[in-house]
């Protein structure tokens, strides 16, 4: 089954979710602390918008191996192409709406590049996501707020895309644009 475990930091309520259903998480500080799903890995939902090199965006069903993609390299600010180098169709229990728009599965291990409080820039795993943290939108270069975080339970279908590593200034990218928002960091 799935266990949400959510812990909301500024008023001190815990929620515990088993079973199918939808919970919106409260906004003050909302933490996940574990998930254990079903199946899928850290994915994006079919439909998904996948930027291409040349802007052109695609839904994520649409992508094959080999294509080349839109990447960020995060230390220079400058965007890069990247080649997909594997799709895995996987199945998904639940997935994370962000802002409404964004919607994504793995909370511990789905990747998102994103400006924390403090005015640091970096990634973090989506179930660390809260109202103070700020995520990079490429489409108009620009911070844009954590507004809403919503976990929707239900068999989903799902795309785990790796594109292949790109190396510049010592780094290793493996990054692709997904509703015009940064996401991942896994090695193909």
């Amino acid at each position: 089954g799935v266990t949400v475990d959510a812990y909301v930091l500024y008023t001190n309520q815990y929620y515990q979710i088993n079973g199918q259903g939808s919970m919106e998480l409260p906004l003050l500080g909302a933490y996940i602390y574990t998930i254990t799903p079903t199946s899928g890995g850290g994915c994006v939902v079919y439909g998904t918008n996948i930027t291409l090199s040349n802007g052109e965006q695609i839904p994520v069903q649409d992508l094959k191996v080999g294509m080349k993609t839109l990447s960020y390299d995060p230390k220079t600010g400058e965007l890069i192409t990247t080649t997909v180098s594997q799709i895995k169709v996987l199945n998904a229990s639940y997935i994370m709406v962000i802002n409404g728009n964004i919607e994504v599965t793995g909370l511990n291990i789905q990747p998102i590049f994103v400006k924390f409080e403090n005015g640091s820039v970096g990634w973090t795993m989506i179930g660390n996501l809260n109202y103070t943290i700020q995520l990079y939108c490429h489409l108009n270069n620009s911070w844009v707020p954590v507004t809403s975080l919503k976990i929707i339970f239900g068999n989903f279908t799902v795309y785990d895309i790796v594109t292949a590593r790109q190396i510049s200034g010592g780094y290793v990218y493996s990054d692709y644009i997904a509703n015009g928002y940064l996401l991942d960091t896994k090695l193909a």
